[in-house]
């Protein structure tokens, strides 16, 4: 049930709740929401959401799903696009804005996520896709969550992940199907991300339903 009382729309896969979960605040996140649509994040029971975006990092974005989700929100703060003091800037914002961590992507240099840990006290996320060197030296930079999103091989990489920082607490990604997910937690991920569908499908589902209904 949602904190108004109904019932949500949209359900993360139960299968979710054997993750250990990640402490952001108060909250145990197990199930994090990849949208930064608010109609879908407050119509689902993902304990957090993942705000992500493929533009440049920006502060109005960031604060309006913050203040809208009703729940911990991780912010996407640096990458190729936005890099330098800017996201420095961004991050130090969203934390102001009561965001529960940030997010640095995977072509995020590591200075700049050294220099994320030194401005903000809330957690920085790093995406990965793979575990080369590159990735190692943006981890030792001081990145205390990581999220995996690298496809097929998001079990394969979470497994390498956990074998070589144990400690780290892993977000990864749920993929297309039940098996994918269990392959995902049984490889150690404490927290998965499930992408809901577009409210454009959801919507064609509901008309649909409506359609056949006034046809009966």
């Amino acid at each position: 049930m949602s904190a108004k009382g109904h019932a949500y729309e949209l359900m993360t896969p139960e299968l979710i709740q054997q993750c250990s979960g990640i402490q952001l605040g108060d909250t145990l996140v197990k199930s994090l929401v990849f949208s930064t649509d608010m109609a879908v994040i407050r119509n689902c029971d993902a304990d957090a959401v993942l705000c992500v975006y493929p533009f440049a990092c920006d502060e109005e974005i960031n604060r309006s799903v913050i203040q809208g989700a009703g729940k911990p929100v991780l912010n996407g703060v640096a990458g190729a696009i936005t890099a330098g003091q800017r996201c420095v800037c961004l991050a130090q914002a969203a934390q102001k804005d009561g965001a529960a961590a940030v997010v640095a992507n995977m072509m995020t240099d590591p200075a700049d996520i050294r220099a994320l840990t030194e401005a903000v006290s809330i957690p920085v996320v790093l995406t990965v896709a793979t575990l080369d060197d590159d990735t190692r030296l943006r981890i030792e930079a001081g990145a205390s969550i990581i999220n995996v999103a690298a496809g097929h091989k998001t079990a394969r990489v979470v497994t390498a992940v956990r074998a070589e920082f144990p400690h780290m607490s892993l977000i990864a990604t749920s993929g297309k199907s039940y098996e994918a997910l269990k392959r995902t937690i049984e490889a150690g991920a404490d927290a998965i991300t499930w992408t809901p569908p577009s409210i454009q499908e959801i919507e064609r589902q509901v008309m649909l339903g409506h359609r056949i209904r006034a046809n009966a």
